[in-house]
């Protein structure tokens, strides 16, 4: 029995290893440029305002969307109006969105 928990223990461990590197390989921080706006009024892709940029890559427009934190504080500024800008930050999908958790946004200069 005690070796069964031991082994239990050891594979257990192991899994926990395995499953932090995956996440911090999938956590690499990215630099986006494209057009930053709002999803909703800006880019007609969602029901409820939402801070985002849009990403031309081969060929297809991507769009990501802003955590939470970065929405609020960005959003005031790009609704119903759209900046060229450049967004780094870590790139997760949560359901069926691409979001980037924002480190720093530049915008254009016009």
């Amino acid at each position: 029995m005690r070796k069964a928990r031991l082994l239990f223990g050891c594979v257990a461990a192991g899994l926990l290893a395995i499953g932090l590197a995956l996440a911090a390989e999938a956590a690499k921080e990215v630099t986006l440029n494209g057009e930053i706006g709002c999803a909703k009024c800006a880019f007609a892709v969602a029901e409820e305002c939402a801070t985002a940029i849009k990403v031309e890559a081969d060929g297809k427009s991507v769009i990501y969307y802003f955590d939470a934190v970065a929405d609020k504080k960005y959003h005031s500024e790009i609704c119903q109006a759209v900046n060229k800008g450049k967004v780094t930050g870590t790139v997760l999908l949560q359901g069926d969105r691409q979001v980037i958790t924002v480190a720093s946004l530049e915008y254009a200069k016009k």
